[in-house]
Formats: structure tokens, C-alpha cells, sequence
């Protein structure tokens, strides 16, 4: 079903709109923004933004997903409503309010992740990466490296090199190394314990890269559990990613399309 796109679908999305209970889950960078090359800072769709407004009105919980730091998330986004979770780091972190709610688990790596960053920081870095340090996780972005190819092999020689002490993860999106703990807590698992926390019955799930694979494998099995009814939705975004296709239950081909999806499903609430 994964090779179907989101219109053909439309009575699917018509009946989970009308679930009493309904959550809207989105990934950020390629799904409700478009991609931009650091140091531009990237920015919403306004329809994206306008349509995080409308469902915090009408449902329980929006949340946006991502590997940024939810603090970041609510500062790109700027809308500081009750209904709208920003969940962080993959899901070790969001905001309640103006608190941070950090993962118990997590909170031992913080230091062990400042040291991992200094020993780093000894090798020489390769020109036009980034080092995103965010307390619990670490993002390496080489998009605007001369070669993305050659770079991508090159850190992560540097980053097995310096982990042997610590005892990180790696994992790849975009362009892009995430240094995580190894704890089992994902996009998947964040989108769980919402879904728990606020008794869906329903729920929308949006993400493009392979880091969203967990979020979108949540969705459909807490379905086909017959826990909810939901949707698993891949995003091309810059670039087609299979694995993430083959996750989902349909696609959307960019961030226009995914305001055409959602603005469907906004119209089709109960009234």
C-alpha cells in the first residue's frame, strides 16, 4: 500500500478526521518545512503553520517530532499553544508548557556526551560540516561539504575512533550523522506514550527521512492492532527514501503536498 499516494486514499483520511479523539504528528525539516543548507535558518510553510493553529483548536494534541532540541522546535515554529507538543531529540525531550521533560534514561548521557564532543573536537574537522550539540544528542550535517560523499565516510571514521569510551549510536539522515544513546526511545515511542497520554483514537503520522521510520511503524501497528485508526504517511521531501516509503501506508510528494493533505484533513473534522 505504501506505493499509493495520499488522494487515493481520501475516504480512508475522510473517517480517521472523524475520530473522536485525533492527534496530528509531523516531523519538521522536509515535511513542514522545506530543507535549507546552514547557515539559513529553516522556516514553516505559513499553510503549515496557519493549519498547527487550526487542529491545537480542535484536537487534543499536535506535536511536532524531530531531531532538533524541542526548545529549537518551539523557536522556529513560534506558537506557544496549549494543544501543540514539541518533542525533541528523537523523542528523549519536549515541552510541557515553558518546562523541558527530559527522558529519565537519558539524563546520565548529557556529560558523556560533552565529553565525546571534546575528544571530537581533538581531530581536525572537515570543512563545511556542523556540529550540532544538543545536550543528549549531537547532529554532524555535511550538506555543505565540497564532496557529501566522501564526508559522510570520513566522520563516521572519526566518530568510531572517539566512541570507543562512551558507547554512542549512530544513525543517518539527510546529509547528516545523529550521535544518540543507545536507549530505546524513538519517534515511535513518544508517539505511543502521547497517544496513551491523551486516550486517542485516532492518529496522523508525517515524516520523510529514515530517523521517521520508527513514528510511522508505530502508527500502523498500534492500527492494525485495532488500538486506533491511523495513517502512516511518507514524504519524499529533497529526496525519495525507500525504506521510509516502505514504512508508510501512502505518500506525499513535498512540503506543498503535505499542506494539501493536511488542509484535507482539517476540512473533513466534525464541525
Amino acid at each position: 500500500m505504501h506505493e499509493l499516494h495520499w488522494t487515493t486514499v481520501l475516504d480512508m483520511i475522510t473517517t480517521l478526521a472523524q475520530s473522536p479523539r485525533l492527534g496530528v504528528f509531523a516531523d519538521f525539516d522536509g515535511t513542514l518545512s522545506p530543507f535549507t543548507h546552514y547557515p539559513a535558518i529553516p522556516d514553516i510553510s505559513p499553510r503549515n503553520r496557519a493549519l498547527l493553529i487550526a487542529f491545537a483548536a480542535k484536537l487534543p494534541v499536535v506535536s511536532v517530532i524531530s531531531g532538533r532540541s524541542a526548545s529549537e522546535l518551539r523557536d522556529l515554529i513560534k506558537l506557544d499553544l496549549q494543544n501543540i507538543r514539541y518533542v525533541g531529540n528523537h523523542g528523549l525531550e519536549y515541552l510541557r508548557g515553558t518546562e523541558l521533560i527530559v527522558v529519565e534514561a537519558a539524563k546520565t548521557w548529557e556529560a558523556k556526551l560533552t565529553g565525546f564532543l571534546q575528544d571530537l573536537e581533538k581531530l581536525p574537522r572537515i570543512e563545511g560540516s556542523r556540529y550540532q550539540h544538543k545536550r543528549i544528542t549531537m547532529s554532524i550535517m555535511y550538506r555543505a561539504t565540497d564532496d557529501p560523499k566522501a564526508a559522510r565516510g570520513k566522520i563516521l571514521q572519526m566518530l568510531e575512533q572517539v566512541n570507543g569510551p562512551y558507547g554512542f549510536v549512530f544513525s543517518e539522515g539527510h546529509a547528516i550523522w545523529e550521535i544518540k544513546p543507545p536507549i530505546a526511545f524513538n519517534k515511535g515511542t513518544a508517539i505511543t506514550a502521547m497517544i496513551d497520554e491523551f486516550q486517542l483514537d485516532g492518529a496522523i503520522f508525517l515524516g520523510d527521512d529514515i530517523t521517521d521510520i520508527a513514528g510511522l511503524d508505530a502508527v500502523r501497528k498500534l492500527r492494525d492492532s485495532g488500538r486506533i485508526k491511523g495513517l502512516a504517511v511518507a514524504v519524499y521531501g529533497e529526496r525519495d527514501v525507500p525504506e521510509v516509503r516502505a514504512a508508510a501506508d501512502v505518500t506525499a510528494r513535498d512540503v506543498t503536498d503535505v499542506e494539501a493533505l493536511l488542509s484535507w484533513l482539517h476540512d473533513h473534522l466534525p464541525t
